[in-house]
């Protein structure tokens, strides 16, 4: 087993939401995007006028996971914005929910196709990727021998996913064993870094000991270490080659909220309606961890925050996160960090070909070869995973991240 992962950087833990219980967040009303997931958006099964409860399938497709009112209530209207498609839904306030429907029967009698279309149905896609759970399932099966749980947050200021283990332990190691069943595999490790004492217990708890199927890992904390690809360096000294996935050499990896969401779907009946968030750093005026039905305003949940004072708001994270000029738009599935820090003031300099910037790139990559002047390979340039280690010990201020992002043509080789 391996000790880590190349590069990274390590971050201390910031901020007042760690360790704290999160706070519902009620709006009154939600706009659902219908681009959810890559693929393309799913097809409105709804129009303005209907009454919808929550949980009560909104948007439809044969192929991508479907999309479900997270309340009750009334459409509104469905518009295009921004060149996307919504459905804007008011919440009446009631909560009345839509019939369930769970599989009856014991679930190691249940099907592994039958688990992957529930899941689909449900509309399961990854928690950070966005990338739908069942087609994920579909690829890994038959190639993966081992399911990762990724219970690490490694951003500085995130910290729902603890608080989704510690919460809901007991429904993610069920997940997991009906995971586990729909994909074929023998052996689940659950990962967690080893300073998360809280949550190893919630776990420890749930999983009881000498389970045949289920063990925990515990990493040293280090930044990315929730990538799926770092973490599986640093758990088994494994690299995933350049254009291949996790299960091309025998992994498959979900996130806990993901893992969560499988169980709610599959013992509960149980859509994805709802998201677990961080709305975290010194310029939130009281900053909280969150859950917030899915289509919720960020606009809306950042006044309930205590608004910003004297910062940028990033979503995405504190290192890796995109700038939000305006704390617009609306909660997704796959958003769960929403960032507020002071604006920084530092002009850049010149590269000074110091060197530190490959020396912290978890995917082995000189980033000064991105900058003008220099010349970069494409393929390279896609292992790019936008973490921003690079970003945070250039000792010129370069933003390597955005330059990697928007380096053109002419020096391509």
């Amino acid at each position: 087993m391996s000790a880590g992962f190349y590069g990274g950087l390590k971050l201390n833990r910031l901020g007042p939401t760690h360790g704290a219980a999160p706070v519902r967040f009620v709006p009154p009303a939600v706009a659902l995007c219908l681009d959810q997931q890559p693929g393309g958006e799913v097809i409105p099964c709804v129009k303005a006028g209907d009454a919808v409860t929550k949980g009560a399938p909104v948007a439809k497709s044969d192929r991508l996971a479907w999309l479900h009112s997270p309340v009750s209530g009334k459409v509104a209207k469905t518009a295009r914005l921004r060149g996307k498609q919504y459905i804007l839904i008011k919440n009446d306030g009631r909560g009345d929910e839509y019939p369930r429907d769970p599989f009856t029967g014991p679930l190691n009698t249940v099907s592994a196709a039958a688990i992957t279309e529930k899941i689909r149905r449900m509309g399961v896609v990854g928690s950070f990727s966005r990338f739908p759970a069942h087609i994920k399932i579909i690829a890994a099966a038959g190639k993966a021998f081992c399911l990762v749980v990724n219970c690490v947050q490694s951003d500085p200021y995130g910290s729902f996913v603890r608080e989704v283990v510690k919460a809901h332990a007991e429904e993610i190691t069920m997940g997991a064993r009906i995971l586990a069943k729909a994909i074929g595999v023998k052996k689940v490790v659950f990962a967690i870094e080893k300073n998360e004492r809280s949550a190893i217990n919630a776990l420890s708890a749930a999983i009881g000991q000498d389970d045949p199927l289920i063990t925990i890992i515990r990493p040293e904390p280090r930044y990315p270490l929730g990538e799926e690809r770092n973490l599986l360096s640093a758990l088994f000294g494994r690299e995933v080659p350049a254009g291949r996935a996790p299960h091309d050499i025998g992994y498959a990896v979900f996130s806990a909220e993901t893992v969560l969401w499988v169980y709610n779907a599959c013992a509960e009946g149980i859509p994805v309606t709802e998201k677990y968030l961080t709305f975290g750093g010194s310029c939130f005026g009281r900053p909280k961890n969150i859950i917030a039905p899915i289509g919720s305003s960020v606009k809306a949940i950042t006044e309930f925050c205590g608004g910003i004072s004297g910062g940028v708001l990033t979503v995405g994270g504190t290192l890796s996160g995109r700038l939000l000029s305006e704390p617009d738009g609306c909660i997704g599935k796959s958003e769960g960090l929403y960032i507020a820090l002071p604006s920084k003031t530092v002009q850049p300099g010149e590269c000074i070909h110091c060197g530190r910037c490959a020396e912290v790139c978890p995917m082995h990559l000189s980033p000064t070869e991105f900058l003008p002047g220099g010349f970069f390979i494409e393929s390279e340039r896609k292992l790019c995973d936008g973490c921003g280690c690079c970003d945070t010990v250039c000792p010129a201020g370069i933003s390597l991240t955005d330059a990697i992002r928007s380096c053109g043509t002419e020096n391509r080789i």
